[in-house]
């Protein structure tokens, strides 16, 4: 649908649906839910972001270069590497691109490139995950770490599977969002200036790229995270039911480091 003229910045999720998905993780991260019923939960958050956030992309005209933002995202211990994952993936999943900007005093800090409702969504469901993988990684270390291995290493790698899985639930909920819009768009002749849904994501996201690439324009490449606890496994099954061997971790690299 093409626009008549310049669109005021928008700011991010609208407060109506804002409320209904911090009222669905809220039962999500209930302790009295049960798995099915926080898995649905989070299921239905997710659905109603990706829906906002695809309708919201076939509204917006993307050449406006005001429209991407950007938002330095402060982590807190514990387990701030975990964090950091967790974060960067759901943003990608979210069409976010997003930094690790290196150094001291950064090395407890995700810096966020996107649409500002992809961002939103994007911190929503972190803070939401986040809290769901603290207290799981416990529970899961009560129930399931073999005698003798490390608590620390046991929680780490069983929280790189679960965010594996967790992050590929909310990619498969985008994916169904988009094919919901294709269909409607195909059906109803609405797509902005005969645009195909898939080319309108597209542009957005070179436009976000443009934008982490004019901001840090020498990236590393983060380095693959290896691990030694043996909960990855029951990690990647645990987060089935969230609501959406090696050397020890890598240390912080120094310079700015690409994170998805």
């Amino acid at each position: 649908m093409s626009g008549s003229g310049p669109r005021a910045v928008r700011d991010g999720l609208p407060e109506a649906l804002l409320g209904k998905v911090r009222s669905l993780l809220r039962k999500a991260e209930n302790a009295g839910a049960t798995e099915e019923e926080a898995r649905v939960y989070l299921a239905k958050a997710t659905e109603l972001m990706a829906k906002y956030g695809i309708e919201q992309a076939m509204l917006d005209d993307v050449t406006e270069p005001e429209r991407p933002a950007d938002r330095i995202v402060d982590l807190y211990p514990p387990y701030v590497k975990e964090g950091r994952r967790l974060l960067a993936r759901i943003g990608y999943e979210m069409r976010c691109r997003s930094v690790y900007p290196g150094g001291k005093a950064n090395r407890h800090r995700v810096h966020l490139f996107g649409f500002e409702a992809d961002i939103q969504a994007t911190e929503v469901l972190f803070a939401s995950l986040r809290l769901q993988m603290l207290a799981d990684a416990d529970r899961a270390d009560r129930l399931h770490r073999p005698e003798g291995e490390d608590t620390r290493a046991y929680k780490r790698s069983w929280m790189l599977g679960f965010i594996r899985e967790v992050t590929a639930r909310i990619g498969a909920a985008q994916q169904a969002a988009r094919a919901a819009a294709e269909q409607r768009t195909e059906a109803e002749g609405e797509g902005r200036d005969g645009r195909s849904v898939a080319l309108v994501l597209a542009d957005r996201t070179t436009v976000v790229e443009a934008r982490l690439a004019a901001r840090y324009p020498k990236l590393n490449k983060t380095r693959p995270t290896k691990f030694t606890g043996t909960g990855y496994r029951q990690g990647v099954a645990d987060g089935r039911d969230a609501d959406i061997g090696g050397p020890a971790f890598d240390e912080e690299g120094q310079a700015p480091q690409l994170a998805f």
